[in-house]
């Protein structure tokens, strides 16, 4: 083990794991190893208070590990979530992006309604802005990364 030192990430690798973030499932950087680590919420609400009803539920593996991250919060860093990731933000300030002026209206439009991330997936196919759509939130989670990166004194 690295004791002291910490990995250099994967920045691509973290962006994956927050793009598939989950609402019950937490994610975590290892500063020793480098690792992306996942955990339920049960598990880490076992470890907190182990005569918790959810302990029996959880797998004993999974509960060891979430021992381990609510012991040595040092070590262990919790990924962005989709609160610091919020893809419909990303949505919104992408509209803002596309020079047709008509077309970057409507689409804002679209994304501020109920139904806005439906509708603007639909949009993004109809003006085949698939791959442009594709690299923008690629990009915003990759700033994000590395504005936690930052955050955390992890080297990029």
């Amino acid at each position: 083990m690295n004791k002291g030192k910490i990995m250099k990430p994967d920045i691509r690798f973290l962006v994956q794991s927050v793009q598939m973030h989950f609402d019950s499932i937490y994610y975590y950087y290892d500063k020793e190893n480098g690792d992306v680590i996942s955990i339920s919420t049960d598990a880490l609400a076992a470890a907190a208070d182990s005569s918790n009803i959810s302990f029996r539920s959880v797998d004993k593996d999974e509960f060891r590990l979430a021992k381990a991250l609510t012991t040595n919060c040092e070590r262990y860093i919790p990924l962005p979530d989709s609160k610091q990731c919020s893809e419909r933000k990303m949505m919104e300030s992408f509209c803002k992006t596309i020079e047709n002026e008509a077309l970057s209206e409507d689409m804002l439009a679209n994304v501020m309604c109920k139904a806005g991330e439906k509708l603007f997936s639909k949009d993004i196919i109809k003006h085949k802005l698939e791959e442009k759509w594709a690299a923008y939130k690629n990009q915003k989670y990759e700033e994000t990364i590395i504005k936690w990166c930052k955050k955390y004194n992890i080297g990029v």
